[in-house]
Parts: C-alpha cells; sequence; structure tokens
C-alpha cells in the first residue's frame, strides 16, 4: 500500500484531500448556520403533561380529573 517510491505523491494527495475536507466543513458551516432561540408560548392547551427523567420514569404528572386537576409528584424511590 505505502511504498517508498510513491511516498511524495501520496503525501501530496493527503495534503490536498486534507485541505479539501476542510474547507468544504467550513464552507457548509457557514452556509447554513445554526442558532439557538429561547422560545415564549402565551399558552399551551394539552389533557395532561407527564415529565420523566432520562430513564422515563414518572417524575411529575399534571392532570384533569372531573373535579379540577391533579399534580402529582413523584419520590425518588417511585412512590
Amino acid at each position: 500500500m505505502f511504498t517508498l517510491q510513491n511516498w511524495k505523491t501520496k503525501l501530496v494527495y493527503i495534503g490536498f484531500g486534507s485541505f479539501f475536507g476542510c474547507l468544504c466543513t467550513i464552507i457548509g458551516m457557514l452556509a447554513s448556520p445554526v442558532t439557538a432561540q429561547r422560545d415564549k408560548f402565551g399558552e399551551i392547551e394539552c389533557t395532561s403533561l407527564r415529565i420523566v427523567d432520562a430513564q422515563s420514569n414518572l417524575k411529575i404528572f399534571l392532570g384533569s380529573i372531573n373535579s379540577g386537576g391533579t399534580v402529582t409528584i413523584y419520590s425518588k424511590d417511585g412512590g
């Protein structure tokens, strides 16, 4: 694969490939910048809301029942 007689040519190809790869990456980042924005919502309407942790364990539940609403906060052990 890498013989001593072609090492200069292969080194030039590696250099050009690296240069053009970096150039394309930079152009791509400049052409489509990604910016984060904070959104503000006036009102959100839903029937219930479940807040879970990273392991999908239920931590907080907000919902509606016939006589009003309910807010349930679960403890660390899930009870």
